[in-house]
């Protein structure tokens, strides 16, 4: 519902930096960027359910030198060990479109911001994916196994405003955006360089 620039910034500048942020994301070169920005003081939780993105994450904000701004933890977003009302900020990168209950994530997001902190989503509409074909019935199914392929949950967003109220939330903005590619739809191969590399034995390394 928003970019993770707007939402970021918006919400790192509204709360106090003695306070602590939670960036919640699958896209985990994206969480450290709050915490890069001058005179950040605060505390970033990146949480994702894989240890082995956790491993990396921890060692690249290491590499960045932002090991002491930031930590990551494995968890499932539907339910975290974690106090209530722990954070200033909780925001979901590309997450909701990826599990099979948009609304548990919502509601624990809901569950761990603290009273009048705020909550960001950045996600898709899946749903209007669509690439052209000369002829319309297969581009339809080509459609339709390529967003069954990368997404769980393509109509999330637009399901969004009741989602939030169900959680208790309340919508104060959102910042739409169309993507249009014309050539090839490259944008989705970026993530193929965080896959762990296996050996000739077909054992992964970090």
């Amino acid at each position: 519902m928003t970019s993770p620039v707007e939402v970021r910034e918006s919400a790192l500048h509204s709360f106090p930096a003695s306070k602590h942020d939670r960036c919640e994301s699958r896209r985990i070169h994206h969480d450290s960027q709050g915490a890069r920005r001058a005179g950040f003081c605060g505390k970033v939780t990146g949480i994702d359910l894989s240890p082995y993105l956790v491993r990396v994450a921890g060692r690249l904000s290491a590499e960045e030198g932002l090991a002491e701004r930031v930590e990551f933890r494995a968890g499932d977003t539907r339910g975290l060990n974690l106090p209530s009302g722990s954070f200033d900020a909780v925001i979901a990168h590309t997450l909701v479109s990826h599990v099979d209950d948009p609304l548990a994530v919502v509601s624990e997001a809901a569950r761990l911001v603290r009273t009048g902190g705020m909550v960001g989503i950045f996600d898709g509409d899946y749903a209007s994916l669509t690439f052209d074909h000369a002829d319309s019935a297969q581009a339809k199914e080509y459609d339709d196994i390529i967003i069954s392929s990368i997404v769980t949950s393509p109509r999330t967003m637009r399901q969004m405003p009741r989602l939030l109220r169900a959680a208790g939330l309340t919508l104060v903005a959102s910042f739409p955006s169309l993507v249009a590619k014309i050539g090839r739809a490259d944008f989705l191969a970026a993530g193929h360089r965080l896959a762990p590399e296996a050996d000739s034995r077909g054992r992964h390394h970090d």
